[in-house]
């Protein structure tokens, strides 16, 4: 699940692409990211700055 991740976030590998180097199905791959946010193995962060600028629609 972690090299998944690490892979999907880090070395910004498609889904498509860690299933051909991993030999996994796309479910699982999608399954361990799924797992990895859940997890807290990954943590998105979306920096605040950036909502003074977005239109109120948007936010």
């Amino acid at each position: 699940m972690a090299e998944v991740a690490w892979l999907y976030y880090t070395k910004e590998m498609t889904q498509g692409d860690i299933v051909k180097a991993l030999n996994l199905s796309r479910p699982t791959v999608i399954s361990y990211l799924r797992l990895a946010r859940e997890r807290q193995i990954v943590c998105v962060k979306i920096a605040g700055t950036i909502f003074g600028s977005m239109p109120l629609r948007m936010r």
